[in-house]
């Protein structure tokens, strides 16, 4: 699933819904979008009823962001080093559900929750380690590709569903449509 905002350098609003101040979540875990696992995932965070849908993208971490998304905007960002909890909250929401497309198949998507100077904090599952998130530091002089995750549209539009109007509109017009071919016919 493309996620319309990612290719867009510098992207403005985030189209997600904003954390809460407070580090209490209570986030589900991670149910398919849909039958293709490509579409992502979503986390519904029970106390505050506030729904994600997380994706991953790939690319090289440098300046504070990853192929123009600024992962300063995401959700989990605290950007205090040494407070991660929130990423972590959802890294362990997402656990398994995307692999582990990093360090050689070891660590599931990052979460990146700070920096400071050239070293990005993140939250990931690392395999082997049970089901809580681990930390996990990105030097930006690094020249690996990493998978990050990313909150795409987590309210998507619902199409709408045509009202009585335009149906009765719809009736009317095939009622006298038959009406004048009758009047036709009678000629």
């Amino acid at each position: 699933m493309a996620v319309p905002w990612a290719l867009a350098a510098g992207a403005v609003a985030a189209p997600w819904v904003a954390m809460p101040e407070a580090h209490a979540l209570d986030l589900s875990a991670c149910l398919p979008v849909s039958a293709d696992a490509a579409d992502g995932c979503r986390i519904t965070d029970s106390t505050t009823g506030n729904g994600w849908i997380i994706n991953t993208v790939t690319g090289e971490f440098g300046g504070g962001g990853i192929r123009g998304i600024d992962l300063k905007s995401m959700p989990w960002w605290s950007g205090t080093f040494r407070d991660s909890t929130i990423a972590e909250q959802f890294a362990t929401a997402v656990s398994t559900f995307f692999g582990y497309p990093n360090y050689e198949g070891s660590i599931g998507p990052l979460f990146a929750a700070s920096e400071i100077g050239n070293v990005s904090r993140n939250a990931t599952i690392e395999q082997g380690s049970g089901p809580d998130a681990q930390l996990f530091d990105v030097i930006r002089f690094d020249s690996f590709t990493y998978a990050y995750a990313v909150p795409s549209d987590s309210n998507p539009a619902v199409p709408e569903v045509p009202g009585p109007v335009p149906l009765l509109g719809a009736a009317a017009a095939f009622g006298y449509s038959r009406k004048l071919r009758n009047r036709i016919k009678a000629r």
